[in-house]
């Protein structure tokens, strides 16, 4: 399967199998009112969106963002420690491949947040994943995630139509699985809407048969709405840069396109460096921040830099100490990133001392539960309830509008 539409309790169906398999009267008998039926419902304006980059594997916090100058970080890592880098402050310094990030935090359109975590964390790439995507670290019920919960709040307040789509993989992630709202995943962009070629004459009788007033027909017109919409905008043929470049240039142009959706989701595998971790998790980090810079222009061409909120977070961090393998192992305390037009950047979290250790980890200094309630109010105007034990008062991420 190419690409998926997620209905309650995930259930889905794919495009190309509906498109291949029955020609143009039965694809628009079969089409469903989902991603391509909330075609012709456009933001509103000023609307926010939010793009999530998850970097699997444990990103390893120290590493991305580390001291200049502390005894500690050196006695750890003797062989691994960083140096030089990209000056913040007189203390702290990114990794010299995300040099590409120093505009932005210069603008203060970077905030960092080191030391996300949470109580009682647990070292499994999957349970830790599983508790970010939940935002449940007591709970195994995995029945929805924590932007599943909220876009459930949009749509009992009218919104419809898939409100969120993750590219990159055919499989949702968990943290947008809902009981009532819809999301979109595909491998590419333009498989959301079919990448069948169609003739003239089977376009001619698609478009006539989506003239009628009954759903199947909205439905079809919608998906014409859709498909024309995306392939209106220019697509990158040569496929340039990492796979994490190419997927945060198909949400542009899902932007772009301004088809309904909310949220915005994709992937960067490779993080778990356990065995010589410095040129494995450099070139990582060179992929994230060109795919970030080139990413922050086509946001600021399209005139959406303003209203796009981007989110960047892993499953864990990793222990302070290097290993005998010249990597490191997993940990806890880690380091996410938030970045956009009306983000209020610098440093928004208290950064963990390297002398008062968790069990060898980084201790947590902000819940990422925390960052989350922020999210969701300040981005997509909901209130969670669930979340609201974890908040801070004074934590505003964004610029007000």
């Amino acid at each position: 399967m190419n690409s998926q539409l997620s209905q309650p309790f995930d259930h889905r169906l794919t495009r190309r199998s509906f498109l291949h398999g029955a020609g143009a009267l039965a694809a628009s008998a079969a089409l469903p009112s989902g991603l391509f039926a909330s075609a012709a419902q456009v933001a509103a304006p000023g609307e926010r969106r939010l793009v999530l980059v998850k970097l699997e594997g444990g990103n390893d916090a120290l590493s991305t963002l580390f001291p200049r100058e502390n005894d500690a970080y050196r006695r750890a890592r003797p062989k691994i420690a960083q140096r030089g880098g990209v000056p913040l402050d007189e203390a702290w310094a990114l990794h010299e491949r995300l040099s590409s990030l120093r505009e932005l935090w210069d603008a203060g359109r970077l905030a960092l947040f080191p030391g996300i975590g949470y109580p009682q964390p647990d070292r499994s790439h999957f349970r830790s994943m599983d508790i970010w995507e939940s935002a449940r670290p007591e709970r195994v019920d995995l029945g929805s995630g924590w932007l599943g919960r909220a876009l459930d709040q949009l749509v009992a307040g009218g919104a419809s139509g898939p409100l969120a789509c993750s590219l990159g993989s055919t499989r949702l992630p968990l943290s947008l699985l809902a009981r009532e709202a819809q999301s979109a995943c595909a491998s590419e962009v333009d498989q959301l809407v079919g990448d069948l070629e169609l003739d003239g004459h089977s376009l001619e009788l698609l478009r006539a048969m989506g003239q009628g007033d009954d759903p199947a027909a909205r439905s079809l017109a919608a998906w014409l709405a859709a498909r024309e919409r995306l392939r209106a905008l220019p697509a990158n043929k040569e496929r340039q840069g990492s796979r994490l470049a190419q997927d945060l240039q198909g949400v542009a142009r899902l932007l772009r396109a301004d088809l309904g959706a909310r949220v915005l989701h994709v992937a960067q595998a490779g993080y778990d460096t356990h065995a010589r971790q410095a040129d494995t998790h450099g070139a990582l980090l060179g992929e994230l921040g060109e795919a970030l810079r080139s990413f922050v222009s086509e946001l600021r061409r399209g005139g959406l830099y303003e209203r796009t909120t981007i989110f960047v977070f892993s499953e864990f961090g990793r222990r302070v100490r290097e290993n005998g393998s010249l990597g490191t192992d997993h940990g806890a305390g880690g380091l996410a990133l938030l970045l956009g037009g009306a983000v209020r950047g610098g440093f928004r979290s208290a950064q963990p001392s390297l002398e008062d250790l968790d069990d060898g980890d980084l201790r947590y200094t902000i819940d990422f539960r925390a960052v989350y309630h922020a999210l969701l109010r300040e981005v997509l105007g909901v209130e969670d309830q669930e979340l609201a034990s974890h908040a801070i008062a004074e934590l505003r991420l964004l610029e007000a509008r």
